[in-house]
């Protein structure tokens, strides 16, 4: 069932990159299309190389930065990068929307696990699991050898909001993003996110890029000659569920 023109431009206009017209957000061929995902961009923390298309920045709640490095501020500093992500994060369609109670999703990479988790227990020891008894070495070993390479601390009180964060190793993720060996961080930083740190780790920062143009390559393979914007987008965010 196709779309009113008034919903079309609903969606164009959430999706439009920053300084591209309604025109020229229009259904495109390939070359318009790759022009319009990678012609206007947003810097991360403000230096830097260039890494999210125009259309990853999406209308963050607001005064989201202030609450998210508030809640950054309670985790040992040593990370290269953080971000959260889903419903908490950005404005979500539907009658039963509530992004004020939904949980807030983290992600954070680290260099190097077993300090981060050792500073980590000292500060917040009641975030983890029984593994905790176990000490940082075993959090490390369970984070980086099994599933996606990423522990997740889950159901966290913090600042009066229910959050839940995941840590992963900067060298796992650099990994993830330039091979998608598992596609499962890889796949997240493909779809909108906010970036609440990013350091100055230059393979880090080339590694995001090249991650999301894999991901728009990627779905330009599979999409049909003539396509739309939004049948670019929803290619890209299915990447990480078909595999």
């Amino acid at each position: 069932m196709s779309k009113s023109r008034s919903q079309t431009d609903s969606l164009h206009s959430l999706l439009r990159p920053p300084g591209v017209s309604a025109e020229a957000s229009r259904p495109h061929q390939r070359a318009s299309a790759r022009s319009c995902v990678f012609g206007a961009r947003v810097r991360a923390g403000g230096a830097g190389p260039r890494l999210w298309p125009g259309p990853m920045a999406l209308q963050a709640l607001h005064s989201s930065g202030v609450a998210f490095r508030k809640i950054l501020s309670h985790f040992p500093e040593e990370l290269s990068l953080a971000f959260a992500y889903g419903s908490g994060v950005y404005r979500q369609a539907g009658p039963c929307s509530n992004q004020k109670n939904a949980m807030l999703d983290f992600v954070f990479t680290v260099d190097d696990p077993v300090m981060w988790h050792s500073k980590n227990l000292k500060k917040n020891w009641n975030h983890y699991s029984f593994l905790k008894v176990l000490g940082p070495k075993m959090i490390s070993n369970v984070q980086n050898n099994y599933g996606a390479g990423v522990y997740y601390n889950p159901l966290i009180t913090c600042d009066g909001r229910l959050i839940k964060y995941g840590v992963i190793s900067t060298s796992i993720l650099i990994e993830d993003l330039l091979n998608w060996n598992n596609l499962y961080i890889a796949g997240r930083l493909q779809k909108p996110v906010k970036i609440i740190a990013l350091n100055e780790n230059v393979a880090l920062r080339s590694a995001l890029d090249k991650n999301l143009k894999s991901a728009v390559t990627a779905a330009f393979l599979m999409l049909p000659e003539s396509f739309s914007e939004e049948d670019l987008f929803l290619e890209i965010a299915g990447l990480s569920y078909s595999g």
